[in-house]
């Protein structure tokens, strides 16, 4: 039997479902972990990088919420409900998208 999405798989759903079915690791990371940021390249925030002071989030703290984050991602890649895009992201697959829009989380 299989469990239902978590709070983070949801989050990361509805954020992939209102940024155009697609979400980078580093935007889940600043909102919802918090981690403050500095934007590079602000022309085109999907291009630019977000850089994260691991000093001023702590290595340990910094180092859990990549490894939920990357988990989360495979997670609902193994679901059916979203695309893997390694060392990136996700975008959502059309069952994705479906389950977003039916669950307003």
């Amino acid at each position: 039997m299989s469990r239902g999405l978590s709070e983070l798989q949801k989050n990361i759903l509805q954020m992939a479902y209102t940024t155009q079915d697609s979400i980078l690791a580093r935007d889940v990371l600043a909102e919802v972990y918090g981690f403050p940021a500095t934007v590079t390249n602000i022309k085109d925030k999907r291009q630019g990088a977000l850089v994260f002071s691991r000093k001023a989030i702590g290595e340990r703290r910094y180092q859990s919420a990549s490894v939920s984050v990357a988990k989360a991602f495979n997670r609902l890649a193994a679901r059916g409900l979203a695309h893997r895009e390694y060392n990136e992201g996700i975008t959502l697959t059309k069952e994705g998208v479906d389950v977003a829009k039916k669950n307003a989380f």
